[in-house]
C-alpha cells in the first residue's frame, strides 16, 4: 500500500505486511490455537479447550500473539486470537484480532487422517507513525476461505508427529490516511501452508510451519513456531 502525502515525500509501506496481518487466519498462518489434526495440532478429543501462543517472521516484519479455542474432535471448532506486529523499517506496531472456525471430518475409520473446511476474519489496526510532515494511519481487514488436511503418525506412546498441508483464498482490504487524505487497496491471493506438529502426551503441541502467499505482490514466505495446550473434558 502506498500513501502519498501532499509533499515531495512519499511514504511506502511494504505490501507483505498484508500477509502477516491476520495471525492464525484460516490456513494462512498457523497457530496452535486454531485447529486440530488437520492443522497439525492435538485434536479436541484430548481436551475441548486449547490455549495457544505463536510467533511469525517474514521479510520486514515479525508478529506474536495468542488466544483460545473450543471444539470437538469430529465436529465444529472455533477460536479467537489477538496479535501484535512489528516492522523493521518504521518505529511503529500494529494490533490484530482474529476469529476463525472450521469443521473437522475424519477421512478413515481409525480417524488418523482429518480434513477441515475453514473460514476466518481478521482486523489489524496500524501501523500508525509520524513522518515529520504528519501522521500516517492504516488498517487491514481480511476474510479467508479454505481447507487443510493432516494425519497422525505415532512416534512413541507419548509423542505424535502430525504433518499437514492446506490452502486458503483470502480477500484483504487495506486503507490508509495522511493529513486528511485517504487511500485504500484490495488484494486477493492464495495462501499455501505446510507444517508438522509435535504432540507430547497427546495435549502439548509444538508446531513449526511455513506460509507461502501466491499472487500477493511483494510478499515473502512467513515462518512460524507456535505452542498449544489442550485442557478440559472432551466435548460430547
Amino acid at each position: 500500500m502506498n500513501v502519498r502525502p501532499p509533499t515531495h515525500t512519499r511514504i511506502t509501506m511494504r505490501p507483505n505486511f498484508l500477509g502477516i496481518a491476520a495471525l492464525g487466519l484460516v490456513a494462512g498462518i498457523a497457530n496452535t490455537t486454531s485447529g486440530q489434526v488437520c492443522q497439525g495440532t492435538a485434536p479436541f478429543s484430548a481436551g475441548s479447550a486449547r490455549v495457544g501462543a505463536g510467533m511469525q517472521f517474514t521479510d520486514g516484519a515479525k508478529a506474536y500473539g495468542g488466544g483460545l479455542a473450543f471444539g470437538s474432535s469430529n465436529s465444529l471448532f472455533g477460536s479467537a486470537e489477538v496479535s501484535r506486529t512489528e516492522f523493521d523499517d518504521i518505529d511503529a506496531s500494529a494490533t490484530g484480532f482474529t476469529l476463525a472456525g472450521g469443521y473437522s471430518i475424519a477421512m478413515n475409520t481409525q480417524r488418523t487422517v482429518q480434513f477441515c473446511p475453514l473460514v476466518g476474519f481478521a482486523y489489524q489496526s496500524g501501523p500508525n507513525f509520524d513522518t515529520g510532515f504528519g501522521t500516517v494511519s492504516s488498517s487491514v481487514r481480511a476474510i479467508g476461505f479454505g481447507g487443510s488436511i493432516g494425519t497422525t503418525m505415532p512416534l512413541s506412546p507419548t509423542l505424535d508427529l502430525i504433518p499437514f498441508g492446506g490452502a486458503s483464498y483470502e480477500f484483504d482490504h487495506a486503507s490508509g490516511s495522511f493529513n486528511g487524505l485517504s487511500q485504500s487497496s484490495d488484494q486477493n491471493y492464495t495462501n499455501v501452508q505446510l507444517g508438522a506438529g509435535f504432540v507430547l502426551n497427546h495435549v502439548l503441541t509444538i508446531l513449526p510451519s511455513i506460509s507461502i502467499p501466491i499472487g500477493l505482490d511483494g510478499a515473502k514466505p512467513t515462518y512460524g513456531i507456535s505452542f498449544g495446550y489442550n485442557f478440559g473434558a472432551p466435548a460430547k
